[in-house]
């Protein structure tokens, strides 16, 4: 559970990128419909004071069994911010509360979303190894938490301290630095959960996972507990961004543009992605191999298709996400 204080240092409805991961995997969720009645899962959550996932939860999935776990020393601002009365809230540790979790009263829907960083969360393994000893079959997890790499000189040590659980494809210290380290937390986290999964018949498929940055950099990992193994095979048909692939990770990473571009953007949608997709074409064409002459030459050519200045990796960027684009304004209430 977070024992930290993140909802104090910033305001969780400004946080675009995780509310595109949101909407995302709310999508997924209803996409496995066919697979799963969502309608018969409990959600565990950590909705901080201001529920943003619980209002989701309730009002796209129709959930009504609701619980929000938090341990901060100021319990009345949780119950007072409840958007909905049947919410329960649990002044409580994540370890003491899953210890104590009935399992098997209806299937379960759970979000680990942790303020801290992934080297510091030191009651990560047990919350884990709950979750995967007594899930249910067709239980989902998700679990998030901040991917700051260690520092330069705690690389090595995190490397030897971690072995148990790192892959050896993923022991080499270019995975301790910032751009890589996901991958390696992602191998990590799999591994510790296939571990404590061990002697569970129903076993942790990986579901998706994502990495973005708002203020610091964070990962999510989402999981699907299963009996019959082949359902591996037929998720990823349900939506685009399921991926049972242990080696990657999608990354959300929105273009920091103003509302008049992104209407822009947004009416150019299908002449946006034919022009990113023949751009490419065109790059291959010339037979350019260096990367940064590529990158150069695509936003030349895509400069002369746009009226605003954009990198190619924004352009894609967008096509990826503007379905989920969150939009704020300021009103009076």
């Amino acid at each position: 559970m977070s024992r930290g204080g993140s909802f104090n240092k910033i305001n969780y409805y400004l946080r675009p990128n995780k509310q595109v991961e949101r909407k995302i995997m709310i999508e997924i969720i209803q996409k496995l419909n066919t697979e799963i009645s969502i309608l018969d899962y409990s959600y565990i959550g950590m909705g901080s004071i201001y529920y943003y996932d619980f209002i989701l939860m309730h009002k796209l999935l129709g959930l009504k069994k609701l619980t929000s776990i938090d341990n901060k020393t100021t319990p009345r601002r949780f119950e007072f911010n409840k958007p909905y009365d049947f919410i329960s809230f649990e002044n409580s540790t994540t370890s003491n509360y899953l210890s104590r979790h009935q399992w098997n009263r209806s299937k379960n829907l759970i979000w680990l979303d942790y303020d801290e960083r992934f080297i510091q969360i030191d009651y990560l393994d047990t919350d884990l190894s709950y979750v995967c000893k007594n899930s249910n079959d067709l239980d989902i997890l998700f679990v998030s938490l901040n991917s700051t790499s260690p520092k330069f000189r705690d690389r090595k040590q995190f490397l030897e301290s971690n072995h148990r659980y790192i892959s050896q494809k993923y022991n080499d210290l270019k995975y301790t630095d910032s751009q890589m380290f996901h991958l390696l937390v992602q191998d990590i986290v799999i591994n510790k959960m296939k571990y404590f999964n061990l002697y569970n018949e129903n076993k942790c498929i990986k579901l998706c996972s994502f990495t973005y940055k708002d203020s610091a950099p964070m990962y999510t990992l989402g999981i699907i507990f299963a009996k019959d193994a082949s359902i591996r095979s037929r998720i990823e048909l349900y939506h685009s961004f399921i991926d049972t692939n242990e080696d990657r990770v999608t990354q959300i990473n929105l273009p920091n543009i103003t509302y008049k571009e992104k209407f822009y953007l947004d009416s150019k949608i299908a002449y946006l992605s034919k022009a990113l997709l023949k751009s490419q074409r065109e790059i291959e064409s010339l037979g350019i191999t260096d990367i940064k002459e590529k990158e150069a030459k695509l936003r030349e050519i895509l400069d002369a298709k746009i009226e605003i200045e954009l990198s190619p990796h924004e352009i894609e960027n967008y096509l990826k996400n503007y379905l989920y684009f969150p939009q704020y304004y300021e009103g009076i209430l």
